[in-house]
């Protein structure tokens, strides 16, 4: 079954999403590039009301640069909630925690698909 994806693109003004982020106090010369992230941007119009769904399009993804500010439909959360730590089996699964995150690197993520990398994801349950 595919995905549930919203029927339009999420809408915030240039101004709206860099009001957002100024508590950050980011430094925009030295980083004019931006992803930032909504999870539960569609929190009570798509899947189930008052919840953050898994494994549907209900988060939204913005890029903001001088240029260009840009908006997308995301999953930002995990398909499936699992407890856990450490590695093989018992390994809970990863779920970056709300804030400000530098990526320093972007790759395949298991060799499978795009993915921004941060040390700063935690697993559920630890």
């Amino acid at each position: 079954m595919p995905a549930a994806v919203p029927n339009s693109k999420p809408r915030l003004s240039s101004d709206r999403l860099r009001e957002l982020i100024s508590p950050f106090m980011l430094n925009r010369d030295q980083h004019p590039l931006l992803v930032i992230g909504i999870r539960g941007y569609y929190l009570n119009t798509l899947g189930e009301a008052n919840q953050n769904d898994r494994s549907i399009y209900d988060d939204a993804l913005f890029i903001d640069s001088p240029f260009v500010t840009a908006a997308f439909n995301a999953n930002t959360d995990p398909s499936t909630f699992r407890k856990g730590s450490g590695t093989g089996a018992a390994k809970g699964m990863a779920c970056l925690r709300p804030g400000l995150w530098k990526a320093h690197q972007f790759g395949l993520h298991k060799g499978q698909y795009g993915a921004g990398a941060d040390k700063r994801c935690r697993h559920r349950g630890s």
